[in-house]
């Protein structure tokens, strides 16, 4: 979970800036840093949940932590990959399609 959110932190400010039109870049960046926080809050909400005693049921609860932790990313990668593809206008330029550049610019 930690990994991801730092990775997070890095890449995804950097995609909005490339894509999001200047009327909507600073609400965009609110948005992730509120995504973020949440993140953080819903790892220490589950932690709660945690057994504090060594039982025979809390040698699997390690499990649902990591498999909730993945879960998300996953999602997003999914929607990302083959739902909500977009071409980016720097993209579009290595790609040799100028036209469509300068129209997304």
């Amino acid at each position: 979970m930690g990994g991801h959110s730092g990775i997070n932190c890095a890449i995804v400010p950097l995609y909005v800036g490339e894509w999001a039109p200047s009327e909507v870049k600073g609400r965009m960046g609110s948005f992730i840093t509120l995504g973020e926080t949440m993140g953080v809050l819903s790892g220490y909400l589950l932690g709660l949940n945690m057994p504090t005693a060594p039982t025979d049921d809390s040698n699997q609860w390690w499990k649902v932590m990591f498999g909730i932790g993945g879960l998300f990313p996953l999602i997003r990668m999914i929607l990302l990959l083959f739902f909500f593809r977009l071409d980016t206008p720097i993209n579009l330029m290595k790609s040799e399609k100028h036209d469509q550049a300068e129209i997304a610019f």
